[in-house]
């Protein structure tokens, strides 16, 4: 089956909606090639021999189980609001300003705040510490600024003190859960592309596509004389895998790929009747043997360069198919 031009993954890939990190964009990119450019290629008139297609199901095990396991929480600069500065500042200032008077004092914060003895290394410990870089960096702006000077002053009242510093403990505390919850958002999002462009759970009894074919050369298209791209190649990892390895009742070798060999009957193209089925045994042959438990980005870019590599060098024992996977002929 010919495979699905870059042109189309960036088109993929064009239409999420674009993130603000570079981590994300990454898992975005990789997602979009996962689904665009992994295609598979039939054989010719004559079903493949057993282990025909063993290299390409390996490619294709690999990029299964990296979009299948955890994505990485990806790594997002922590990098603080104007508001959150400020109330670093103002909570340091009214709880504790000898911690601050060391903080601004030294010419490195983290060697302030790095000393057990000191104010500064008993007030900063744990979460307190980025707050207190914080409030550090605010103060060289706002140390002269008139609003931040009343604070300070001996006439600022007991009970608006009270109440400020709670107001700044709560900005502090929300900015942390935000950034949490913001981080957790971005890794879910990524993984539920990855599940997209896995296809359809194993073991489910979904149809691993919803796409109308009426033949395998029409599901996942033909090289040779007349080449003609499959309506579901690149659709899904699940889907590929038929290509490649599944069998029907033409090219019926149950171990086409080498290291599993299907039990299931044979698919019925025109309502993809079995391949749910199919797609279970391959999927489980490729979890088999599996210990990635975490994916990171880097992860996803070999899976990607790897099957690209291989799309280049083009298949085939007669003539190279270039862009294919999976052609024999």
């Amino acid at each position: 089956m010919q495979q699905k031009s870059s042109t189309n993954a960036q088109e993929q890939v064009a239409r999420r909606e674009a993130s603000p990190t570079r981590s994300e964009q990454t898992l975005f990119v990789i997602t979009g090639l996962l689904m665009a450019t992994v295609a598979a290629g039939p054989a010719g008139a004559a079903g493949p021999a057993a282990g025909t297609h063993a290299t390409d199901f390996a490619l294709l095990c690999n990029a299964l189980n990296v979009a299948s396991a955890k994505v990485a929480t990806p790594e997002i600069p922590a990098e603080p609001t104007d508001a959150e500065e400020a109330a670093a500042l103002i909570n340091i200032t009214l709880l504790s300003p000898e911690a601050l008077a060391e903080l601004t004092g030294s010419n490195n914060v983290d060697t302030a705040i790095s000393k057990p003895s000191s104010t500064a290394g008993k007030e900063c410990v744990e979460v307190a510490a980025s707050n207190c870089v914080k409030a550090a960096n605010r103060h060289k702006t706002a140390k002269t600024d008139k609003a931040y000077q009343l604070i300070k002053g001996a006439d600022f009242s007991d009970t608006a003190r009270q109440a400020l510093e709670e107001q700044a403990q709560a900005v502090l505390q929300l900015a942390t859960e935000l950034r949490a919850e913001l981080l957790k958002a971005k890794a879910d999002t990524a993984q539920k592309l990855l599940r997209q462009a896995v296809g359809p759970a194993a073991g489910e009894q979904t149809k691993v596509t919803t796409t109308t074919v009426a033949s395998r050369a029409a599901a996942c298209g033909k090289s040779g004389s007349g080449a003609a791209k499959g309506e579901i190649a690149g659709e899904s990892i699940a889907a590929d895998f038929l290509c490649i390895c599944g069998k029907d009742t033409d090219k019926n070798q149950a171990a086409v790929c080498g290291t599993v060999s299907l039990s299931a009957n044979e698919i019925t193209w025109s309502n993809v009747a079995n391949a749910a089925a199919q797609w279970k045994e391959l999927h489980d042959a490729c979890k088999k043997h599996s210990k990635l438990r975490v994916t990171t980005s880097a992860d996803l870019r070999a899976a990607v360069n790897a099957v690209l590599q291989a799309a280049a060098s083009g298949s085939g024992t007669n003539k190279a198919k270039t862009y294919m996977l999976g052609a024999a002929i």
